[in-house]
């Protein structure tokens, strides 16, 4: 009969592993170190995959090898989210400022829509015929809230134009 010896092939770079899993996990449950965690993190993987290749090639031991891959794999996960999680929102929070100087930009676009109502009513009352108002559009959302404001301003008698972005008021 044929024994089944198992030998020591690939506890070196499992140990090795193991360290650096342990680190990893440690460092990526500190919300300020976790992105230093994706270092020994993924150096771990890398040496827990070799342990394990040799200790399959050799019929070496292979629980503390997968304890190592799981340990490192589990700290550069969460490694991972910490980045994610952190820059995630500095990412929004420019996008954000971005829309609120949009609406800034909206108030002042009220404010000339105001000005130009007052210009129309008028030039209406003095008995002028056509007007054509021409707006360029920069945000697609903006647009029917444009589209709207205008036509409360006009009061209903306008014909818009969408394709060339112009109103006309009859």
């Amino acid at each position: 009969m044929e024994e089944n010896v198992q030998t020591n092939a690939g506890q070196g770079f499992g140990i090795a592993a193991l360290v650096l899993g342990i680190i990893a996990i440690i460092t990526a449950v500190i919300p300020c170190l976790g992105i230093i965690a994706l270092i020994p993190g993924i150096l771990g993987i890398i040496f827990a995959v070799i342990a394990l290749v040799q200790a399959n090639q050799n019929n070496g031991a292979r629980a503390m090898i997968i304890i190592a891959l799981v340990l490192a794999s589990l700290g550069t996960a969460i490694s991972t989210f910490w980045v994610l999680a952190i820059s995630t929102p500095a990412v929004m929070t420019n996008s954000m400022m971005k829309t609120f100087r949009n609406v800034i930009n909206m108030d002042d676009l009220t404010k000339e829509l105001d000005n130009l109502d007052k210009k129309i009513e008028k030039n209406t009352e003095e008995g002028e015929g056509t007007y054509t108002i021409t707006i360029k559009k920069t945000y697609s959302s903006t647009e029917d809230s444009l589209v709207k404001k205008l036509e409360e301003l006009e009061g209903g008698d306008s014909v818009i134009n969408t394709e060339q972005d112009t109103l006309i008021r009859k």
